[in-house]
């Protein structure tokens, strides 16, 4: 009876301590991830990402940075809840540099939806390439951050 009371106790530790562990992952990969882009030692680069909210607006930004320096354009798309026309509004264009999408998937992840954000980085450079936060118990409150374009050149 003492072994079956032990290795109950041991099972919830064990349990205990893999659910304490996956919890930092994300908060690791994301670390991980940041590191290699620092190493990329990239300073110039044009990224293209577009920011979906559920079905009441979506825009597209197109942001160059140049050793610092930023230049920017941003479109909207027309989102469900617009019809047929929209507005582009406004936006500080630093939330859409690759420094912004980190930061944008860290505040996702230490927000209280964390339970619900999927984040896809670039392989070889270690960016975000996609955010999403989705909570399936609200309704139209979802997210999405997309690059669809790098260069650096």
């Amino acid at each position: 009876m003492k072994t079956k009371r032990v290795r109950k106790i041991f099972i919830f530790f064990l349990l205990y301590a893999i659910l304490i562990s996956a919890c930092g992952m994300d908060e690791s990969l994301l670390a991980m991830n940041r590191e290699k882009w620092a190493n990329a030692g990239i300073h110039s680069y044009e990224v293209r990402v577009q920011h979906i909210q559920s079905i009441w607006h979506a825009q597209e930004y197109t942001i160059t940075v140049e050793n610092g320096t930023i230049s920017h354009s941003a479109r909207c798309i027309p989102a469900p809840a617009e019809g047929k026309e929209c507005e582009v509004t406004s936006y500080d264009p630093q939330d859409f540099t690759i420094e912004g999408l980190f930061r944008t998937a860290e505040w996702a992840l230490n927000s209280i939806h964390s339970d619900h954000v999927k984040i896809i980085y670039n392989t070889e450079l270690g960016y975000p390439e996609h955010i999403s936060l989705d909570d399936p118990d609200i309704l139209d409150e979802d997210n999405a951050w997309a690059v669809r374009d790098f260069s650096t050149e």
